[in-house]
């Protein structure tokens, strides 16, 4: 991976952990709200985990945020990540994307670790199962209809069922569960278990860790991971519960008050147990106790929150240049690539000569001097005669004698004309000499 994979990676993740930040506080505001459907909560932390994994949302002209000016904040909060390697960003920028894969790298190596210690321990000290509690997983597995192989071990030191693996299901037993639980209990426990095989719990818990791996930084996806695996524990106990008796139900609490006593506070993260200590726990007895069903208005509020959250977190807001153009605005400046309206650049701006200073390569003498092929700034051009002389083809002599071939005087008669008052042409002379007469010495005009 280069250096500009790594930090668009870091940069996206700062981007997407902002972005679900509303709908993450959302989901943990409705986790302390007991009525809420559970369901409905579960899908809600879905799509909080669907807006940390997406790398783009579409953008639209609608979004809530648009009318806050929402997309300038998240411009300047998150460096663009096309930087080239020898700018220099601000030095928490620069650094972020090496500590954001160092923390990544740390998370999975955990992660990785946890699994393969796991495994080594369950190969290495775990035992089979008696065939009391074969036969018991054997009629849970046919009412729920579960098709998928699961292998029944006891390990040493466990303290509730739990599940483990992903190709290969294990249901993990205590060595004392019998000891401890009726045979009621036992078949409540392990019901509950094989609800999370069917359901492949394990995917969901790998897919969660990896999410909080890339988004380590943020404890908003560490709550948010915590409170989608309490819910998973309390969809299992409904689909449980829909299946026991009264008296059964009653059974299934008390296993977990048992459990709850034995349990230790820790539990490994890939573990899929029967119960956690957690908040949700006191929810779970009394679900198990007293099952109600959420009140209409409360379920109308769920079903409308979904979709309008969804709509809300992956969408974003379109940007500025998308924005339609305004009446005489061109597109060239609207992207910043033409001059403003009303203004337009010359060719010496566009090349980015300077107006004053210096002249451009090529030039010859400063803009002050003279251009190429000028002379004096007052002296006469090539070719040309001092100016109180007469021009090319004038008569020599005053300039109030008569032009180059004027006859007389200006009170004289033009070419081809008679006297002052003669005749025109066609018509017959009154008193003058007829057109083309030439005048007799002593007439008169």
């Amino acid at each position: 991976m280069n250096i500009d994979s790594l930090m668009s990676i870091a940069y996206w993740a700062v981007r997407a952990s902002w972005a679900a930040a509303i709908p993450a506080v959302l989901v943990l505001a409705f986790g302390e709200w007991r009525s809420f459907p559970v369901r409905w909560r579960w899908l809600l932390s879905m799509v909080v985990a669907l807006r940390l994994a997406l790398p783009m949302v579409p953008a639209v002209a609608w979004h809530p945020l648009h009318w806050f000016k929402a997309e300038s904040v998240a411009k300047s909060a998150a460096v663009s990540a096309s930087h080239a390697a020898g700018s220099s960003p601000h030095a928490v920028m620069a650094v972020w994307p090496w500590v954001w894969a160092a923390g990544f790298a740390i998370v999975m190596a955990w992660l990785l670790a946890s699994q393969a210690l796991l495994w080594r321990r369950i190969a290495r000290t775990s035992t089979e199962a008696d065939r009391l509690t074969k036969d018991v997983a054997e009629s849970c597995v046919r009412q729920i209809g579960l098709r998928t192989p699961v292998e029944l071990r006891v390990v040493p030191g466990l303290t509730t069922p739990a599940v483990f693996g992903l190709h290969r299901h294990w249901l993990l037993l205590p060595e004392d569960l019998e000891a401890k639980h009726s045979y009621t209990e036992v078949r409540g426990m392990l019901l509950h278990e094989l609800q999370h095989i069917r359901s492949r719990d394990s995917w969901w818990t790998w897919a969660g860790l990896v999410l909080c791996a890339l988004h380590w930084f943020n404890p908003l996806a560490w709550l948010c991971l915590r409170r989608f695996r309490a819910d998973r524990e309390l969809m299992c106990d409904a689909r449980t519960l829909e299946m026991l008796s009264p008296r059964q139900r009653t059974a299934y609490g008390q296993a977990l008050l048992k459990t709850w006593e034995n349990v230790g506070r820790t539990q490994p993260a890939l573990l899929t147990p029967f119960l956690r200590r957690n908040s949700a726990t006191y929810h779970r007895i009394l679900m198990s106790l007293q099952p109600t069903k959420p009140h209409r208005l409360v379920h109308l509020l769920a079903i409308l929150l979904v979709p309008a959250l969804s709509l809300f977190s992956l969408t974003t807001v379109k940007a500025d240049g998308d924005a339609p153009k305004k009446p005489g605005e061109s597109e060239a400046t609207r992207d910043g690539e033409g001059a403003k309206p009303g203004k337009k650049k010359s060719k010496r701006s566009r090349e980015g000569a300077p107006r004053e200073g210096a002249p451009r390569e090529g030039d010859g003498a400063k803009k002050t001097g003279d251009r190429d092929g000028e002379g004096a700034p007052k002296g006469p051009r090539d070719g040309d005669k001092p100016k109180e002389g007469p021009r090319d083809g004038d008569n020599p002599g005053k300039k109030t004698g008569p032009r180059d071939g004027e006859g007389g005087a200006r009170t004289g008669p033009r070419d081809g004309e008679g006297a002052g008052k003669g005749t025109r042409d066609g018509d017959k002379p009154k008193e003058g000499a007829a057109d083309g007469d030439k005048p007799k010495e002593g007439d008169k005009n």
